[in-house]
């Protein structure tokens, strides 16, 4: 285990031991892990992270953080897990677009909390949170995975699999895609619903996950 700390510049790091921590600090930083359970830290500053591709069967879980630091710096950060199942999280502080993408493994994405993200799950049972701010698009590719919106006006996309798609405060587009999916509704806003299969079901709440007594559907296609 070690640890690798950037600069203020644009740093390039790649992890060597199993359990490293690379934080880049400032700067538009690019940021690799290794085959271990390494922790990526990108810091203010437009950063790319990669999660370690291990081609053995025991690949690490890896942590990947776009910005921890409370400033208020944009950035826009692109992570990308690997083959094991990875924790992706968007920059928390400033305003940040960010791209997460899990690939291969159950992974779990968590979008920046300012800004309009793209997440993609990739291979794998994937949980995918939208933002407390502005609209996310989220796609969970295949695999049986689970996708909850934000505040914003967010586009899930289940894609194959069993998916479960949860509608929250703002105006949502959501599409299960192949398999038997499941529409959840935590608010009385409008949301557009396209169902692909006749086994698909929709379910409609006010009380988060546990009752299903209220909820509004404004569109179904």
């Amino acid at each position: 285990m070690a640890a690798f700390i950037g600069t203020e510049s644009a740093d390039f790091y790649v992890a060597i031991f199993e359990g490293d921590l690379v934080a880049g600090l400032a700067g538009n930083d690019t940021l690799v892990g290794n085959a271990g359970k390494d922790t990526l830290n990108g810091g203010a500053g437009n950063d790319l992270l990669l999660a370690g591709n291990s081609v053995s069967t025991a690949s690490g879980t890896e942590l990947l953080l776009a910005d921890t630091s409370a400033s208020t710096a944009s950035g826009n950060d692109t992570l990308y897990g690997g083959q094991g199942n990875d924790t992706l999280v968007g920059a928390q502080f400033g305003f940040s677009a960010d791209v997460l993408i899990g690939n291969a493994g159950n992974d779990l994405l968590v979008a920046a909390n300012n800004g309009g993200n793209s997440l993609i799950g990739g291979q794998g049972d994937d949980t995918l949170y939208g933002s407390l701010q502005n609209a996310n698009a989220m796609n969970g590719s295949s695999g049986n995975d689970l996708l909850i919106a934000g505040l914003g006006n967010d586009v899930l996309l289940g894609d194959g699999g069993n998916d479960i798609l949860v509608g929250g405060i703002g105006n949502n587009d959501m599409s299960g895609g192949s398999g038997k999916d499941e529409f959840q509704f935590l608010s009385r806003k409008e949301n557009t619903l396209s169902v692909f299969t006749t086994t698909d079901e929709i379910l409609r709440s006010d009380g988060g996950f546990g009752g299903f007594d209220g909820g509004f559907l404004g569109a179904f296609t």
